[in-house]
């Protein structure tokens, strides 16, 4: 349903998740549009944030082996507080933060 493409360079089910959060905005919900290579992209810029991903709770190997996802907030019902998903949470809004202000990675 979601695979033919929308604008110019767009694929279609990205703008429907542009339109979808737009419209959850509108009534207070907050719904994440990034991609997982936004995100990657955007952890991989601070390579003590990447690093952190080989620390537990994560423990991947390699930063790489990471594909941005992360699990939603809420399972089956329930908040979802995983370990891993609060860290990963924390690396990816500690690296927006810093996206925030301007922090460049050394």
């Amino acid at each position: 349903m979601f695979r033919g493409r929308g604008e110019p360079g767009i694929p279609q089910d990205v703008k429907v998740m542009q339109q979808l959060a737009m419209h959850a905005s509108k009534r207070g919900v907050e719904i994440d549009v990034t991609t997982n290579k936004d995100r990657q992209r955007i952890v991989f810029a601070h390579q003590d944030l990447a690093d952190r991903l080989m620390e537990h709770p994560l423990n991947y190997r390699f930063p790489s082996q990471w594909t941005g996802y992360i699990p939603p907030a809420m399972w089956q019902g329930l908040p979802n507080r995983s370990p891993r998903r609060e860290a990963l949470v924390a690396i990816y809004e500690e690296a927006l933060s810093r996206s925030a202000h301007g922090q460049v990675a050394a």
